[in-house]
């Protein structure tokens, strides 16, 4: 779907949204995800 009608159907609340997501994805993933792991977990 091109930006342009992604816009246009969309609210700018949805907008911030999905910007918030894309921003806290990277650090979920990567910052202390060691602790929900086990210990005796293979790499």
């Amino acid at each position: 779907m091109p930006f342009a009608a992604l816009a246009a159907a969309t609210t700018p609340t949805a907008h911030i949204g999905l910007g918030l997501a894309a921003v806290g994805r990277p650090g979920y993933i990567n910052l202390h995800r060691d602790r929900d792991l086990p210990a005796d977990r293979d790499p």
